[in-house]
């Protein structure tokens, strides 16, 4: 489709606590000639969610601060890793 000049988008999302900027990157290397921007996201629970989905235990433990620090520091890398790849790109988070 992008070439064909259509434009195309790659959103990465839910990014998902504790997931590595490592598997973030190999997405973007895998779809990086595919898409023309990249859109990130993370996980949004809204209250009483987590109840009732089946996610792993250890999501069910952490605190909301552990997980805002998280997503900050992941933030950071992942803006780092827009700059470095040139990439147009937002991070909704």
């Amino acid at each position: 489709m992008k070439e064909s000049g259509i434009k195309t988008f790659a959103f990465i999302g839910p990014v998902m606590p504790f997931s590595s900027l490592e598997e973030i990157e190999e997405i973007v290397f895998e779809t990086k000639n595919f898409a023309d921007e990249f859109y990130f996201d993370r996980l949004n629970l809204k209250p009483g969610l987590l109840e009732k989905i089946k996610l792993m235990e250890e999501y069910k433990e952490l605190k909301k601060e552990e997980m805002e620090e998280y997503y900050k520091s992941l933030r950071k890398e992942i803006e780092k890793l827009i700059e470095k790849n040139s990439l147009k790109a937002k991070i909704l988070f």
